[in-house]
């Protein structure tokens, strides 16, 4: 939800596109992942923002291959990791599902 205000913040009347960028650290059946991309897509589009998915490696060393994803971030690109529970877990309460973080590029100077 703060995704979807942030994006609807930058603009009211333009055409918003996010941009999400997935990286599947749980090899879960690409037959899940469009299903959930789906449901999330109706729920933006419902909104006024059309999305956008591009799909990156999990191993760093193949993003070579995958143009889209070595493109630089802009204020409407965001970054969903999809982890196992074993790595999701680490230092996060058990209410909790996610976090998010600002793009290095936005932080302010000290």
């Amino acid at each position: 939800m703060l995704i979807l205000a942030a994006v609807l913040a930058m603009s009211a009347n333009a055409e918003m596109v996010l941009t999400v960028r997935v990286y599947d650290y749980t090899q879960v059946s690409g037959k899940t992942i469009r299903k959930a991309e789906e449901v999330a897509r109706r729920i933006y589009e419902k909104a006024g923002v059309e999305t956008e998915w591009i799909h990156c490696p999990a191993v760093p060393g193949e993003v070579g291959r995958f143009p889209e994803c070595r493109k630089p971030m802009s204020g409407t690109d965001v970054i969903l990791h999809i982890l196992p529970e074993a790595m999701g877990a680490r230092g996060l309460s058990r209410e909790a599902f996610g976090y998010a973080l600002p793009d290095a590029g936005d932080l302010p100077a000290r």
